[in-house]
């Protein structure tokens, strides 16, 4: 991603900031423990015929067995009248472990959006945590999925904003950033959702969110201002890729902020030695945007 004018002598590539590992794991979680809860019942068969019914637990395990692009949507197709809100969603994420094991395949586009018409189907039942994990797989994955659809998804979504975490809010925005969607009504209402919870975010999820809304093009002031507040009480815990990012998107949004920036410079200051090239020039890129000289 290039960032600055094009006619700049300086050409900056972001570093993309990584929002996959704490969702996997909180997909693990809630499929592990589906798995759990749902134990088979006394003389339920385990060779369930095709198109048969099958027990939450059987169609958890031929989910999370799946190893190939096919045999996940087999169970899809076979069997979406037996998903509930928690197969959806985890048979999407369950497509990321698959794409990723199989780099030189990927998954299809197709695929993608018909599991991601399975999700919409059951959204009314679900929660915030599976609403960002079944978009950060979407992203994860790669694909371009039909506008349309996209659309819809998020309207939906949009009505379940108030249960979202600091997690949730940070997935969702990363992801649409990911897949280059523009949505401004959406990620103004989730912005508002999520002001009030700023406090509670962690520094990769202010970094993250922060991120998200520059590649967007989305500014917003105020908010901006209440989560650059936020992360001056957290620059301690910041990495070297936080404080490139955080002052990469403050200039691309053209948001200055002089008194933030002294102290971010100051919290970066005994940290230069892990930066990477890259992160370098971008911090001097932003400094020059900025007009901040130090």
């Amino acid at each position: 991603m290039a960032s600055g004018d094009e006619n700049d002598a300086l050409t900056v590539v972001q570093e993309h900031p990584e929002a996959g590992d704490a969702a996997q794991t909180a997909v693990d979680v809630q499929t592990n423990q589906l798995a759990c809860s749902n134990t088979l019942q006394p003389g339920y068969r385990a060779d369930v015929k095709a198109g048969a019914s099958l027990h939450p637990a059987q169609l958890t395990a031929r989910i999370k067995g799946a190893a190939s692009e096919r045999e996940l949507m087999d169970v899809a197709t076979k069997h979406s009248k037996d998903f509930d809100y928690i197969h959806a969603a985890a048979a999407l994420s369950h497509a990321v472990k698959i794409s990723f094991g199989q780099p030189q395949s990927g998954f299809s586009t197709p695929a993608v959006e018909q599991l991601l018409r399975l999700v919409q189907h059951h959204m009314p039942q679900m929660e915030g945590r599976q609403l960002a994990n079944s978009l950060w797989a979407v992203a994860k994955l790669r694909v371009k999925v039909d506008i349309v659809l996209l659309h819809s998804f998020l309207n939906t979504m949009r009505s379940k904003l108030d249960g979202f975490d600091p997690q949730n809010f940070a997935n969702t925005l990363w992801a649409m950033a990911t897949l280059g969607h523009v949505d401004a009504a959406f990620t103004n209402a989730l912005l508002q959702a999520a002001k009030p919870k700023l406090d509670s975010f962690k520094p990769q999820e202010l970094v993250n969110t922060l991120w998200a809304m520059a590649t967007l093009g989305h500014a917003d002031v105020a908010f901006t201002n209440a989560l650059l507040k936020a992360a001056e009480l957290k620059l301690d815990m910041f990495n070297s890729q936080d404080f490139a990012n955080t002052l990469w998107a403050m200039a691309t949004l053209g948001h200055a902020d002089v008194e933030f920036t002294n102290v971010l410079l100051k919290a970066a200051k005994p940290k230069l030695g892990t930066f990477t090239p890259q992160a370098l020039a971008n911090m001097l890129w932003a400094m020059a945007t900025l007009g901040h000289a130090d």
